[in-house]
């Protein structure tokens, strides 16, 4: 117990680094108390067929419900927050004027500069108590780093719609007793609601032997980690299924869908990933059938402006953020819907994306096709650079010039090589994705250097200038 509160520290098992690296905090976070956790527990005990109950409504019904939500908020906006106050009305908007998609969607568009520049007086509610929110600082992996004010109340919905999503992904139902096992330089809302549905944080600097020796004693259900991680633990070595876990679940940094595959015939479970922003969220997950499905009882997605492949600008509203509203707001961020009208086997009414392509300032440039989606080169990755057979044990795509692109990669075994097949037959991919003749040039290192963000970059534009 800490400060009359389980504490899941207790539950190291004498691991020293388990102690050690469990010992994780995050900025700003807004402190646990019994009546934090008891308000949480008495949400998601409310609302918990709620949740489940909208995952399988009809479209209809869907969008019905979630056009009058959008009309309850940016009515909130416009007479409570003063920079929506100013663009709304310069856009001729008057409270009630949300009464079809067409209205919603002309509303102006939001970008990070304009919250940047409006911060924080601008974006927040005029009698908003500050010190009773929590101040998250976004990554910065867009070269923008974003402040966001969340409030209680939208960190209880945020651990509501974890919790049912991480059900829905893993096809099971949560007991009062199941862990949940976070590995994260961050630690969640909740350590636990009241003793119940404890959550188990650990650090991504934790030996994997180590960490596997924990969960073989405290067997969560779910185990929700940083991507790259992930592979860690996969060259350990671990039957999840058989300590009971029933998902896991990859997030914060990119991931292929043949990694996932990879490591799920490793773990023997699972292996899902999540699609979110600091600034709005979670955006979509990944069901058993390999597709993306927005949340829709979270966040709203629009796609702007597609290109001849569907691929277009994810804008994105975040339904229930009333201390910081982000309305329409430009995430910086390429990807596009599934055309496919058949209603996916997982039961969801919520849309599915065909593809996530990353950050739209990832993109590759070519003189003769223009803008490569990031999506595509993962694509030309996950064929040549990924397979064992390539010889890399981890890599990194890089565009300096027009002209001139960079594999940075780190060998398998010690003195292994890019084979010569995977390499001449990544050139020739890049090469028909571009248009033209391209150079690749091959650098081998111990290791990837770091980035600034946790966000794991395998795809990096160097060129300056590049939109």
């Amino acid at each position: 117990m800490k400060n009359g509160l389980f504490n899941y520290r207790d539950h190291c098992f004498g691991i020293a680094n388990i102690e050690k690296y469990s010992q994780v905090q995050a900025p700003n976070m807004i402190p646990e108390t019994w009546h934090s956790q008891a308000t949480a527990l008495s949400l998601w005990q409310r609302e918990r067929s709620w949740l489940n109950e909208r995952f399988h409504w009809s479209r209809e019904r869907l969008t019905s419900w979630k056009l009058q939500r959008l009309s309850e908020l940016v009515d909130f906006a416009f007479n409570h927050v003063p920079f929506y106050r100013s663009i709304y009305s310069a856009a001729g908007f008057s409270t009630g004027s949300i009464r079809t998609w067409n209205d919603f969607e002309s509303l102006p568009l939001v970008s990070k500069t304009d919250m940047v520049a409006n911060f924080p007086d601008g974006v927040v509610p005029e009698n908003l108590k500050l010190k009773e929110c929590r101040l998250i600082r976004s990554s910065g992996s867009s070269g923008k780093p974003v402040s966001v004010i969340v409030d209680r109340w939208r960190e209880n919905l945020d651990t509501l719609h974890r919790m049912a999503i991480f059900e829905k992904m893993g096809e099971f139902s949560y007991s009062p007793t199941d862990w949940t096992y976070n590995i994260h330089h961050a630690v969640w809302t909740y350590s636990s609601l009241l003793g119940q549905y404890p959550v188990f944080t650990t650090s991504q600097d934790c030996p994997p032997t180590d960490l596997i020796r924990h969960l073989e004693h405290l067997r969560p259900v779910v185990v929700s980690s940083l991507a790259s991680y992930l592979v860690s633990l996969a060259e350990v070595g671990v039957d999840m299924k058989k300590i009971g876990v029933k998902l896991i679940s990859s997030n914060s940094e990119t991931s292929s869908l043949q990694e996932r595959l990879r490591l799920e015939s490793i773990f023997k479970v699972p292996v899902l990933d999540e699609y979110s922003s600091e600034e709005l969220g979670l955006l979509a997950i990944e069901c058993k059938y390999h597709r993306y499905h927005a949340v829709e009882d979270d966040s709203h997605l629009e796609i702007l402006k597609p290109a001849n492949d569907g691929l277009g600008d994810v804008v994105g509203t975040d339904l229930w953020n009333y201390a910081m509203p982000f309305i329409r707001y430009q995430i910086g961020d390429l990807a596009s819907w599934n055309s496919d009208p058949m209603e996916c086997s997982c039961g969801t009414g919520f849309r599915s994306l065909r593809a996530v392509s990353g950050r739209a300032d990832q993109a590759f440039l070519s003189e003769v096709n223009g803008k490569i989606a990031p999506g595509t080169l993962m694509d030309a990755c996950d064929q040549f650079l990924v397979p064992r057979s390539s010889g890399l044990a981890e890599f990194r795509f890089i565009q300096h010039t027009l002209g001139k692109l960079e594999i940075i990669g780190v060998p398998l075994e010690t003195n292994s090589k890019l084979s010569l097949e995977n390499l001449r037959g990544f050139q020739s991919r890049i090469e028909q994705v571009f248009g033209c003749k391209v150079e690749i040039l091959l650098t081998y290192v111990e290791a990837i250097p770091n980035e600034a963000s946790y966000k794991r970059r395998m795809i990096i534009n160097k060129m300056r200038g590049v939109k």
